[in-house]
């Protein structure tokens, strides 16, 4: 027992200061997002100008949005990741990200508190 004891003692020790959130997909998607460059689609720009949406909000929500998979497209390349961003200061919204192999594209935006009428072509 006392051999158990030291183990797991010097593993706190060793270890403690790693972190397993960076083995998760919703870390590993936001990593990726946030090494590549962002381009933003005409679309998106417009609907930033329209929905009040900064590119500081674009930074963040690639580095702390949370990813919902159950509206993403994974199957099949390129890869479409919708983003969830939620932020005191700020509307909450979801950004559609495209994932390429060099870059990520983000398509468009949607507030998901409210209806905004942004007439983006």
């Amino acid at each position: 027992m006392v051999g158990v004891f030291i183990g797991v003692l010097l593993s706190v020790m060793m270890f403690s200061n790693r972190s397993c959130s960076g083995w998760l997909p919703n870390q590993r998607v936001l990593d990726r997002l946030s090494d590549q460059p962002c381009h933003i689609s005409e679309h998106a720009a417009c609907q930033m100008r329209c929905m009040n949406i900064r590119e500081t909000q674009i930074d963040s929500i690639r580095q702390f949005g949370n990813v919902r998979f159950s509206k993403s497209e994974v199957h099949e390349e390129p890869f479409l990741y919708i983003v969830e961003y939620d932020e005191d200061s700020g509307p909450a919204f979801e950004a559609h990200f495209q994932m390429l192999d060099t870059a990520s594209v983000v398509l468009e935006f949607a507030l998901l508190d409210q209806s905004a009428s942004c007439h983006c072509e």
